[in-house]
Formats: structure tokens, sequence, C-alpha cells
């Protein structure tokens, strides 16, 4: 799978990542809301193709994903709108 970044990822003022870097990675578990456990899905990362630069290796994991409070849901894209872009 791929995600593309939508801003910069900082640590303080260091950018760690730019706006529009590509990570390359796989779904690696997936799991269903059941007995009022919440569902889950885990997504490793193996690399990333920062904008403007060449693919790097990296080793990454996302265990939890929502929508960050202040996050305009009307900025996110549909997957009919990623295949258009691909």
């Amino acid at each position: 799978m791929q995600a593309d970044t939508v801003r910069d990822l900082k640590r303080g003022h260091d950018v760690l990542l730019k706006k529009e870097s590509r990570l390359i990675g796989n779904i690696v578990k997936v799991q269903t809301a059941s007995g009022g456990a919440p569902s889950m899905i885990v997504i490793a990362f193996e690399q990333v193709n920062p904008a403007g630069g060449q693919t790097e290796s990296l080793n990454a994991l996302i265990a939890a994903l929502a929508p960050a409070p202040t996050l305009q849901t009307d900025s996110l894209r549909t997957a009919a709108e990623w295949s258009k872009q691909t």
C-alpha cells in the first residue's frame, strides 16, 4: 500500500519528512470490532520516497488511526480520487 503525507512531519522545529513524501508498506493485521473490542488495522511501512529525494529503507508501524480533532475531513480523499492520481 502507499500513503502520501499531506503536510510536513516534524519533531519540534525539525522537518523529518516533507509534504508529499510517499510511504510504501503493507497492511499486516485487520481486526473487526467484536465483543466490545474495537476494530484495528496495523500498517507496516518498509520504504519512504521523500519529496524531492531517493527511496530509502524505513521501519515504521501504525497500530491506530484516527483523524486529529482539528482535521477537516473534507480534505481527505476518497478511494476514487486516489485511483485518478495513480
